[in-house]
């Protein structure tokens, strides 16, 4: 996820039309970052939402599925999160 989060960082809002693209593409992996499997990676795999999500317009359904991720893995409790949200 770090070379994912850098590749982000410097293309950061030059390529507008791509980031939809990326989304897609990038999905899995950071449903991987915010699971327990990798959870080591949770922190990149945020910072690469934010980037998403920063670059864009407005806030895909794809992203809002990613926020959703995000609530119900912090309030069930899972704990991939708990040191990264408050």
């Amino acid at each position: 996820m770090s070379a994912i989060r850098r590749v982000l960082n410097s293309i950061s809002g030059k390529f507008p039309k791509l980031y939809p693209e990326l989304e897609a593409i990038l999905e899995q992996p950071i449903l991987l970052s915010l699971s327990e499997a990798g959870s080591t990676s949770a922190d990149e795999g945020l910072s690469c939402i934010a980037e998403l999500i920063y670059n864009q317009e407005g806030v895909s359904d794809r992203m809002w599925g990613l926020y959703h991720h995000i609530i119900s893995s912090y309030c069930t409790d899972q704990g991939v999160l708990d040191d990264l949200v408050s």
